[in-house]
């Protein structure tokens, strides 16, 4: 990359710093909420942006350009998402902190130039550029890296902000003060993880967030939390080894495989987070993974009720220094165990979010009286329900003037017969009035139905009920209110 040559409206700005002429108080960063956009990210349009910004998240933190240290500082320009015109926009540069022995002054005068240059050729893509991040491990050269940061901001001058990420496990360092103090807010991740990070329960412990809200409070300056909202796939062998890791699966695809059972003791194993695992009987494939029997797959993702309980708790926390939070990232098409931003607009928005599953039933046949009806949920939302199986996550039917006779699951996993709420018995079985279809999961958007279900009828025009009773991933229950339906005879 050609080194961008200093400009005199850069230099003029810059020679401020010795001149004390800049005068005045710098403006105080607006709080609200902000998506993080990546190279890996979805597409961000302008009808997504619309929804954030009704709900507070008016702003996105965009990675654009990566440490460069190979002949003195530079920036080398990544790949970024296409954003909407207008956008209100940080630019994040990320990478290792490798200053060696240059002064802060240098560094800063170098960085100042190409940051001028980042900011011309997002605004000619159609951004707002309001800022530079640094998303940058400082290592050794924490120091300079604070020293660095401290010039920089005098240098942007007032209308462009400047900040920084501070790790929650360096909030108690040495270093940690001076970073906060040199910029104009600081982010400091305090909920989930990233992909490709060492499995940590700890992160995702909202017990845990209150503590850090503490040390993020005693450092006394304006910052934003950052909430990973991606979840990942991680393929282990036998011995318990990572293989590989994937944020491309989705959940129902893991349960319905025929090659993999879930590991027992799954519900025992998520703390403010879901966590599954599940386990190849044989040889088999899952997506672009070819498993041998004992390789197993491991989820670990976030769900709505969660990050609805941490702005819950951050709310009631006192901390007058939180400017809001900033969620990463915008997930991709595929990515099903990631928030999407209809997600992420439930949990921004005032009321509690859960799916919203429909029930219905249709006639297929009637005749001899005997008819067959199929029954059909669909989930008219972007929440998904918990994983549950044995007596959770069912649809039932429940029927008056007729019994039940043959029954098919269609796309249910499983069903079973009631008689007066009595099950397993043979009159269960020979008088039933009630059929439970059993879902392991419902997805977003997803719908299902039934195969046949017979009704033998004893009076002339039936009744038909139908509830359902569904586990959410707080471990609150989802029930809808039963519903009645009469038929019209042939």
């Amino acid at each position: 990359m050609t080194p961008l040559r200093i400009s005199l409206p850069v230099l003029c700005v810059f020679s401020s710093l010795a001149a004390g002429c800049l005068g005045g108080s710098r403006p105080q960063k607006a709080g609200g909420s902000a998506l993080w956009l990546t190279g890996d990210s979805g597409a961000f349009d302008a009808a997504s942006q619309s929804r954030l910004s009704e709900l507070g998240a008016k702003e996105i933190y965009l990675d654009a350009a990566e440490l460069d240290w190979n002949g003195g500082v530079r920036l080398r320009r990544i790949k970024a998402p296409e954003v909407p015109r207008r956008t209100p926009t940080t630019l994040v540069v990320s990478g290792r902190w490798l200053s060696g022995d240059r002064p802060p002054e240098q560094l800063a005068t170098a960085l100042l130039s190409e940051l001028s240059g980042l900011r011309i050729v997002a605004e000619q893509a159609g951004m707002l550029v309001t800022g530079f991040h640094f998303e940058v491990e400082p290592e050794a050269g924490a120091e300079s890296f604070a020293n660095t940061l401290k010039r920089l901001r005098s240098g942007l001058g007032k209308n462009l902000f400047l900040s920084a990420s501070l790790d929650r496990r360096a909030l108690e360092g040495p270093h940690a003060q001076a970073i906060a103090n040199a910029v104009d807010y600081f982010v400091c991740g305090i909920y989930g993880q990233r992909p490709g990070e060492a499995e940590d329960p700890a992160a995702w412990d909202l017990e845990s967030v209150e503590k850090n809200f503490r040390l993020l409070e005693a450092l006394g300056r304006p910052y934003f939390i950052g909430a990973v909202t991606l979840g990942t796939a991680t393929l282990r062998g036998r011995s318990g080894e990572a293989k590989a890791i994937s944020t491309e699966l989705s959940l129902g695809e893991l349960v319905h495989a025929r090659n993999l059972e879930l590991k027992p003791g799954f519900s025992l194993q998520g703390i403010d987070r879901q966590v599954w695992e599940f386990v190849a009987r044989g040889p088999g494939r899952v997506g672009e993974w070819s498993l041998a029997a004992g390789d197993s797959i491991r989820v670990v993702r976030t769900a709505t009720p969660f990050l609805e309980e941490l702005r819950r708790r951050i709310g009631a926390s006192d901390s007058p220094h939180r400017l809001g939070e900033i969620y990463y990232r915008l997930r991709r098409e595929g990515e099903r165990l990631s928030l999407s931003v209809a997600n992420l607009a439930d949990v921004l928005a005032p009321d509690t979010a859960a799916p919203a599953l429909e029930l219905a039933v249709e006639k297929v046949s009637a005749a001899d009286r005997r008819w067959l009806v199929k029954l059909r949920l669909a989930n008219r939302s972007s929440e998904s329900t918990d994983l549950a199986y044995f007596d959770s996550n069912f649809v039932q039917l429940d029927v008056t003037g007729a019994t039940i006779g043959e029954v098919q699951s269609g796309e249910f996993q499983r069903f079973e017969l009631l008689a007066d709420g009595e099950k397993g018995t043979m009159r269960a079985y020979r008088e039933a009035n009630q059929v439970r279809f059993f879902l392991p999961l419902v997805e977003e958007s997803q719908e299902a139905a039934s195969g046949s279900i017979e009704l033998r009828l004893t009076q002339r025009v039936p009744t038909i009920t139908l509830s359902a009773n569904f586990l959410l991933a707080d471990g609150k229950a989802l029930t809808v209110a039963p519903r009645v339906w009469q038929f019209e005879t042939p």
